[in-house]
Order: C-alpha cells, then sequence, then structure tokens
C-alpha cells in the first residue's frame, strides 16, 4: 500500500510515426490475409497524427519520446 505522499508512476510515451506512403508500401507487402484495408490504415495514421506530445501529456504521460522522423 503507498502512503499519500508517494508518487505516481512515470509513464513513457514512445512516439512512431512513419510517413503515410511507408505504411501503405508496408501494408502492400504484407501476406493478403494480413492486410490492412487502406482507408483504416488512413484512419488510424490521421490518429497517431493527432496524438501530439501536448494531447499525450495532457492524458497523463509524464514524458513523450519521438523515435524517428517526426
Amino acid at each position: 500500500m503507498s502512503s499519500p505522499s508517494a508518487q505516481p508512476p512515470r509513464c513513457r510515451a514512445l512516439r512512431f510515426l512513419p510517413d503515410l506512403s511507408t505504411c501503405l508500401a508496408r501494408n502492400a507487402q504484407r501476406p493478403s490475409s494480413r492486410r490492412v484495408p487502406p482507408d483504416t490504415l488512413r484512419r488510424q495514421h490521421h490518429l497517431a497524427r493527432e496524438a501530439t506530445p501536448h494531447a499525450l501529456l495532457r492524458e497523463g504521460f509524464t514524458a513523450v519520446h519521438q523515435v524517428g522522423p517526426s
């Protein structure tokens, strides 16, 4: 049991965001049974772009690290 003055756990976000063209090209190389529909991939990419460092910090992450190009 933690004491009332205990620090909240640190939770860091790692943000990966490849270009949409890279995602689409990699998806096309997957076996047909494992491909994600392109419209679904575009929507997921859009949602990932909206998860900005500021938005992730507001969600409660204590730090956000960008991995690779933004």
